[in-house]
């Protein structure tokens, strides 16, 4: 599918536009799609967002899913998104992980650790326990994904 085929949603491609427009100069923002079960909300989203991910060259896409399966786990969806930042992340070469760890330390201070019990996975991004390099941690994003 590509962006021709998303029919009838031109003026929601301009607003994620304008979301990740704003995103790029620094501000930081959520968008929430909402609707019934098997509307391509998710194929909207990812290929909408892919799109300009490709064309900028920069950004993270994260999605979390709410749906009835999981309507027991407090904050699922979130928690969702988080670790597909964490696989993200470990992605990255490792200039460039190290300065996404030193901002989220930075900017989530004492609470960072706080964050350890929600998103465990996010213990391979601190310095002290990272020791692996580019290549092994795209083999452990690899096993993560399997799993």
């Amino acid at each position: 599918m590509n962006m021709n085929q998303l029919f009838q949603r031109e003026q929601e491609i301009m607003d994620l536009k304008s979301c990740f427009n704003r995103m790029l100069k620094g501000s930081a923002e959520s968008v929430f799609v909402i609707g019934d079960t098997g509307v391509g909300k998710s194929t909207f989203v990812e290929r909408t967002i892919n799109q300009m991910l490709m064309d900028h060259k920069q950004g993270f896409l994260l999605c979390g899913k709410c749906n009835p399966v999981h309507s027991k786990i407090p904050f699922y969806g979130i928690k969702q998104a988080l670790n597909e930042l964490v696989l993200q992340l470990l992605m990255l070469d490792d200039a460039e992980s190290t300065k996404w760890i030193q901002r989220f330390q930075s900017v989530l201070g004492s609470n960072y650790n706080v964050l350890y019990n929600f998103i465990p996975d996010l213990k391979l991004l601190t310095p002290s326990t990272v020791t692996l390099n580019k290549q092994e941690r795209s083999k452990w994003v690899v096993g993560l994904e399997q799993y």
